[in-house]
């Protein structure tokens, strides 16, 4: 229980029944998942309170919602979902890697990307999508996060089979176009 209810009416909301409450030194308030600390991911499921919304999203990751309250994958949503793996079989990683592809190919904002446009699009290719799809930006983000570090992983593995030198070369500038933006440019051969 915070310090803020001890004495009063409020009740703490179900999310802290499945994670921590603290507050750092200039009182900004942090929920800090259990499943994530417990398992050690303790970059995963850190989340200031402002409000309670990306907390809750987070926990649905664990499939945990509110008691009480009906969850997307009712008996029926779960039936169509065997129906159509049946028809085909749906690849969970493929989809994701693909997913994710999109969004840095085509220069997606991870707000696009988690949009209920986007995934309202998309979930007409099966009720299997609904299931994958992000429901906020933030998981997008951490999605892309792991992504990298996985295929940083596989750069490195690759390059260290070289016969040969590799060369890297790096430029750095600020663009002339009225706004505040540098570059980047790397360069290997």
């Amino acid at each position: 229980m915070n310090k803020r209810q001890i004495g009063t009416q409020l009740q703490p909301s179900w999310i802290f029944q499945h994670g921590a409450d603290i507050e750092d030194e200039e009182g900004t308030r942090y929920f800090i998942c259990q499943i994530c600390h417990l398992s050690r991911a303790y970059h995963k499921g850190v989340y200031v309170i402002g409000s309670t919304s990306h907390a809750k999203a987070h926990l649905r990751k664990h499939e945990i919602t509110k008691p009480g309250v009906e969850t997307p994958d009712t008996e029926r949503s779960q039936s169509t979902i065997q129906a159509y793996n049946l028809v085909a079989p749906f690849d969970h990683e493929q989809y994701k890697k693909d997913y994710i592809d999109w969004i840095m190919l085509e220069d997606i904002t991870f707000r696009q990307a988690s949009s209920e446009r986007t995934t309202n699009l998309m979930i007409n290719g099966g009720p299997l999508v609904r299931n994958l799809l992000p429901h906020n930006a933030g998981v997008v983000s951490e999605w892309v996060r792991d992504s990298y570090e996985a295929r940083r992983k596989q750069v490195k593995d690759i390059l260290g089979f070289s016969k040969s030198k590799i060369n890297i070369s790096s430029d750095v500038w600020k663009a002339g176009n009225g706004y505040d933006s540098s570059m980047v440019a790397e360069a290997c051969h």
